[in-house]
């Protein structure tokens, strides 16, 4: 049940109607009031007129035969003050309220009379305002008032009923009009709200499907109200979010043929730096393997004892050629990854690579031992890879320094040698492949790659790869 009220006053149909009704009672309670309110500001200050109508209604009541020298009443007396009745011969017959005059003195023996004069006026009496009424009667006799505030309660009739009271007057009145101006109230909320809610309604629903992907949804709603407008700001804010989506669609669009752009040429430069390793290291190795072998048997023939010191050239240079090969095929993904983890894949490599170039390495590997992300275990595999493969090539250095530290939500490695270093400041002549693929790598997964280095001073190169705390893959 509860639910169900929840429901129904959540409604904006419901609360506009409730309000409609609720105006249209506190109008009539209002009007009530505010007539009650100018009764009673009339009953305060009493024109002349209406003494004199109270004159008449105390010459009623003597004719009923209400017994004279009654004092004032405030349930009778609707005035404070007294009502004298005198006959033709000036004797008093009849006496009501504040007066020692009584029916059958004499005129001259009331001094009250003295005071009313021959015409209706007002006077002042100990501040307040009092009126004096002189009214003959049919009859020939006269009605001799001096009345002053009004002391009685007002008094309504409708039909049998009589209502006493300001307080049951205001409760009969308020009651009674508002049940008139309730049909009416009724009536005139569902002429009124219903067209304002469908209104309403469709904008909202309208909003609905926008919010849903229906970009093409309008209100269409041209009134020049309120309503209206607002329909109207929104059909406009539904044309910029439109088109601003469409941009932002080609955007991503473009974005993702320059990302597959990117992602072909970081692949054809990894193919023709790898073409360029297997033609200058491995190829021609082979071609010197091939020529070598050739000419061994006359060798050996001529001169047994620089056939057998050629031989064992061969074999270092097969053996040679197949850790080049070996190093190349590392770059393909290591199965030493899967199966050990990155940092025995490291020290792995490094043991390796220290026994093929006789270059020594100092390396502090800082992992926590949890599971990183594959694309970044094998971004930070190739790009140490690479940075050992340029020393050797370029640097000339006699050692090695590596560390890789694992964050909370990134990894940091440093590759630095003492070699020959060189001038940052000064493009090289020929294109780095190896240089750019390490900063390729880095940038594909958010990262950065920064290298310093002077002449004679050796290079430092410097890898931030940034993963979040529950990934498991980052590609």
């Amino acid at each position: 049940m509860k639910m169900r009220l929840q429901q129904l006053f959540g409604r904006l149909q419901f609360r506009l109607f409730v309000s409609h009704v609720v105006v249209a009672l506190l109008t009539a309670v209002s009007v009530t009031l505010v007539m009650l309110l100018f009764s009673h500001r009339a009953a305060e200050s009493p024109p002349l007129d209406l003494y004199q109508a109270v004159a008449f209604d105390y010459a009623r009541m003597w004719l009923a035969g209400v017994p004279d020298g009654e004092a004032t009443d405030p349930a009778v007396d609707p005035m404070v003050g007294w009502t004298i009745i005198l006959s033709q011969q000036d004797e008093i017959v009849w006496s009501r309220g504040d007066t020692l005059c009584r029916a059958g003195m004499a005129f001259d023996a009331c001094p009250e009379l003295s005071l009313i004069p021959t015409a209706d006026r007002f006077v002042q009496r100990d501040g307040e305002r009092w009126a004096q009424v002189r009214a003959p009667l049919a009859d020939g006799h006269v009605v001799l008032m001096q009345r002053g505030r009004v002391i009685a309660q007002p008094r309504l009739f409708y039909g049998d009923i009589v209502l006493d009271g300001y307080g049951a007057i205001i409760a009969f009145e308020g009651i009674s009009r508002g049940l008139v101006a309730l049909p009416i109230a009724l009536l005139l909320a569902s002429v009124i709200t219903r067209p304002q809610v469908r209104r309403l309604l469709a904008i909202t629903q309208t909003s609905r499907r926008f919010a849903s992907g229906d970009l093409q949804v309008r209100i269409g709603d041209r009134h020049e109200d309120d309503v209206g407008r607002l329909a109207r700001q929104f059909d406009d804010m539904a044309d910029a979010l439109g088109r601003n989506i469409e941009t932002l669609q080609d955007l991503a669009q473009r974005n993702a043929d320059l990302a597959l752009q990117a992602e072909e040429a970081a692949v054809k430069a990894e193919r023709a730096r790898i073409s360029r390793d297997l033609h200058d290291a491995i190829a021609q190795r082979l071609f010197s393997l091939s020529v070598s072998t050739t000419a061994l048997p006359d060798l050996i023939t001529q001169n047994a004892a620089q056939g057998i010191q050629q031989a064992k050239t061969i074999a270092e240079m097969a053996e040679q050629t197949l850790l080049d090969l070996r190093a190349l095929l590392v770059e393909l993904r290591p199965i030493t990854i899967v199966e050990q983890g990155l940092a025995e894949a490291l020290r792995g490599m490094f043991r390796q690579w220290q026994s093929v170039h006789r270059i020594h390495i100092d390396a502090a590997l800082m992992l926590t031992g949890r599971t990183l992300p594959v694309a970044v275990e094998d971004a930070l595999f190739q790009i140490t890879h690479e940075a050992l493969s340029n020393v050797a090539r370029h640097a000339q250095a006699s050692l090695v320094e590596i560390s890789l530290v694992e964050g909370q939500q990134r990894l940091a490695l440093s590759v630095s040698d003492n070699g020959r270093g060189f001038d940052v400041t000064v493009p090289p002549r020929t294109a780095h492949f190896g240089l750019m693929s390490m900063r390729e790598r880095a940038q594909m997964l958010g990262g950065d790659l920064k290298i310093e280095s002077e002449s004679g001073k050796g290079t430092t190169l410097q890898v931030t790869l940034p993963f979040a705390k529950d990934e498991t893959d980052l590609l």
